[in-house]
């Protein structure tokens, strides 16, 4: 008897293992000529490690990420230009958590490492608000805060932590303008208020989408019926 239970449990941990996603990779089809279009790889824990684009010629976009524990504290965007065999560095983001592993700060770098904006997170029980602090057209060494655009975001989540609202505080615009998400089964709706294309998208899951959430990994499908996806697992 202990013997088939240790052996459940074996073959448990076994299935559990199988279903993590390690990689996913997109092909398209167009005139019965399959290529491959990107690859996303991801840890055990449902981080993504490397996204990399493929088609052109020329060059085409990577993007890396670190990890410490489970938290993100480097991403890169390079090209890569296959005939050199080299990934040029384009931008780069570095994150600081507090005490307690919340992420605290992202601070965007253009190649030559002056700072593009400086985004602070204030992380409250249902929500987050996020100070971003733009140099976006004339990046700089050194921050002055008194020149800087400031963008403030309020997101709303529910008790399933998802995104169920957002508002966009611009200085530009006398009022805010609101995304509002719905969630169902099948997909999710969003709603814009405020802005100037106020009105309601619709996003209905397909059985992949629906694999890589309850994996809960980050990763967008395109046209299912011009594209094929190959899954890699643990």
């Amino acid at each position: 008897m202990k013997k088939i239970f240790f052996l459940l449990i074996f073959l448990t941990f076994l299935l559990g293992c199988s279903s993590k996603i390690k990689s996913i990779t997109e092909f398209s089809i167009q005139d019965g000529i399959i290529s491959k279009n990107r690859i996303a790889e991801f840890d055990k824990e449902g981080n993504k490690l490397l996204e990399q684009n493929f088609g052109n010629p020329r060059s085409n976009r990577v993007t890396k990420s670190d990890y410490i524990n489970g938290m993100k504290v480097l991403e890169m965007d390079c090209d890569y230009f296959e005939k050199e065999d080299t990934c040029v560095v384009r931008q780069f983001s570095k994150f600081d958590y507090d005490v307690n592993n919340k992420l605290i700060a992202e601070t965007k770098f253009e190649e030559d490492s002056a700072i593009r904006f400086v985004r602070r997170h204030i992380n409250l029980k249902d929500m987050k608000v996020l100070k971003t602090m733009s140099w976006e057209m004339f990046p700089v060494a050194t921050p002055n805060y008194d020149e800087a655009i400031i963008l403030i975001d309020t997101i709303y989540y529910d008790k399933l932590k998802r995104e169920i609202k957002r508002v966009h505080h611009n200085p530009d615009f006398d009022k805010p303008w609101v995304e509002i998400f719905r969630y169902s089964k099948n997909g999710y709706s969003k709603e814009y208020k405020g802005s100037i294309k106020d009105t309601i998208e619709y996003f209905k899951y397909n059985k992949l989408q629906k694999k890589v959430i309850k994996n809960k990994i980050n990763f967008d499908f395109g046209d299912m019926k011009k594209n094929k996806y190959k899954f890699e697992y643990y």
